[in-house]
């Protein structure tokens, strides 16, 4: 309130699309997630849409259960559309444009916000990782980092690394003006070192404290991975047939690379993506 009452822009930051993370049934707990993928279906509002972000499937929200005929349907998390919707409930009178997938279907889409927040036609920008790369929006004087600590949680050894890029992302978007910018980090761990080092600007110290981690754990750059991931439309087939290579490579490898270390088989973190099984 205090950044649009001194006519200076505002910029949210939330990597979550759609209005919530998924519905569910209040009766049963039942839970919609796509048929061909395995993971939840994403709620939209605006139209009310059931979607997967991997294959692209749609459908009607429904009115009732499939499981049970249960009609005490809610959603749980927050995405951008809800961000959106609430923000316009609290400053009715202020312009507020959103940058995700759901809205920039290509160039013309995206070049006539960027045109927009240049003229100040816009009050509050509402985005993804769109908002966060190569921008210079000299209006924006605070930046909101919401729900900071989401993608710590991945599983994937880059996590740390790609929050805190993001985070510093964001945050050079305010400020680039006159005047100066404020940038505040929503957090359920306030105590996390990686969005402490962020909120701090401490690159040098994070660089350290990661590969202290990276080396201990012989993660990259110390040492080199390979994935090989194997896909079916038969489960049985591709479990197989990953334990056939490993087995494979549990034989060679001593002998024809010196000090390798093989890990698994493992089904991938999406198990079925698009009808294929994947390990």
């Amino acid at each position: 309130a205090d950044t649009l009452d001194q006519g200076q822009q505002v910029m949210l930051f939330l990597n979550r699309l759609g209005f919530a993370h998924f519905l569910f049934c209040g009766d049963c707990g039942h839970t919609w997630r796509c048929k061909d993928c395995d993971v939840s279906l994403t709620y939209y509002q605006n139209p009310p849409l059931l979607k997967c972000h991997y294959c692209g499937v749609q459908k009607k929200v429904p009115v009732c259960c499939e499981n049970c005929s249960g009609t005490q349907l809610d959603t749980i998390g927050l995405g951008t559309e809800q961000v959106e919707k609430t923000i316009k409930s609290i400053f009715p009178k202020a312009s507020v444009a959103r940058m995700d997938r759901g809205v920039i279907k290509g160039k013309k889409d995206l070049e006539k916000v960027l045109e927009r927040i240049q003229k100040r036609e816009v009050d509050i920008v509402i985005g993804t990782q769109m908002v966060a790369k190569g921008h210079d929006f000299p209006g924006i004087a605070l930046v909101g980092v919401l729900m900071a600590d989401a993608s710590l949680n991945l599983p994937d050894f880059r996590s740390y690394e790609r929050t805190f890029q993001v985070i510093t992302q964001v945050s050079g978007r305010a400020g680039r003006g006159e005047t100066p910018g404020e940038v505040i980090i929503q957090t359920l761990n306030p105590e996390h070192p990686v969005l402490l080092a962020a909120s701090r600007h401490q690159q040098e110290s994070f660089y350290r404290d990661e590969l202290s981690a990276r080396k201990l754990f012989q993660f990259p750059p110390f040492h080199r991975a390979v994935m090989l991931r194997f896909q079916h439309t038969n489960p049985k087939n591709v479990e197989n047939f990953a334990y056939q290579v490993t087995e494979l490579l549990q034989k060679e490898a001593p002998r024809r690379f010196a000090n390798s270390q093989i890990l698994g088989p493992s089904e991938a973190p999406l198990a079925r993506i698009k009808k294929m099984y994947r390990w």
